[in-house]
């Protein structure tokens, strides 16, 4: 993404907050440095969040997925997703798989997102969530279904029932 593709009104991901819309463009001095920001408004909790143009690149913002990306994500948390889920490395270590998700969570990535809440789902097949798992599958759920309800038909999502809450 460009840094100066976005304009007000457009939806881009934040990482680790979700959707939000940007507000406006402004300049503004700082220390007797010129500088413009984009303000952004996460559209899921209302936080207001000012960005500087120069690092929007850098924080990882970027705007919304295509109708095929969108797609893709849905297949993988689907429950044929769940069941047939990469042998990649899930730590037994709760702490270590935390943080794991935690990080995939700031990457901003919708297939890192989606790949905490399908590897949360295949862990749930095995044994009851603990309540912090809980919580994160909620926070990536919101993030991921913010994104994909602008980029899809709503009815299309309820396809997916992990969806409901």
């Amino acid at each position: 993404m460009q840094q100066n593709l976005l304009r007000v009104g457009d939806k881009a991901v934040y990482p680790g907050y979700g959707v939000g819309k940007i507000t406006s463009i402004e300049d503004k001095d700082i220390l007797g440095n010129r500088l413009t920001f984009y303000s952004m408004q996460i559209m899921d909790s209302g936080t207001k969040i000012m960005i500087p143009k120069n690092q929007i690149k850098s924080i990882g913002v970027r705007p919304i997925v295509s109708k095929k990306e969108a797609k893709k994500v849905m297949t993988m948390i689907s429950e044929e997703g769940v069941e047939k889920k990469s042998k990649a490395f899930v730590s037994k270590n709760w702490q270590k798989r935390h943080q794991s998700y935690i990080d995939k969570i700031k990457t901003g990535s919708i297939y890192e997102i989606a790949t905490v809440i399908r590897d949360l789902n295949h862990l749930q097949k095995e044994k009851e969530l603990s309540y912090g798992e809980k919580k994160m599958m909620s926070k990536a759920k919101n993030i991921l279904y913010s994104e994909l309800s602008l980029t899809m038909d709503k009815k299309e999502l309820d396809l997916i029932s992990d969806f409901s809450n």
